[in-house]
């Protein structure tokens, strides 16, 4: 759901709101998925930012790996 909502705020452009709601997930222990960081990529026109996005996933995936939690959809 919280993708949905993500995803919903990127493209009305309130890119500020998608990327403080992705922030709550994780300080609320919401598990984060591929989809969850893909939806925050979507609309993102800025290369530095989709990198930053995608350093995100990698070292989200390997703690994911180290703890052998995965959240694939």
């Amino acid at each position: 759901m919280f993708h949905m909502m993500i995803y919903m705020y990127k493209k009305s452009g309130d890119y500020a709101q998608a990327r403080k709601l992705f922030a709550q997930m994780s300080d609320r222990g919401i598990p984060l998925s591929t989809v969850t960081f893909n939806s925050l990529m979507s609309f993102e026109t800025d290369y530095k930012e989709v990198s930053s996005i995608y350093d995100q996933v990698l070292h989200h995936l390997i703690a994911q790996s180290d703890n052998h939690q995965f959240c694939f959809p």
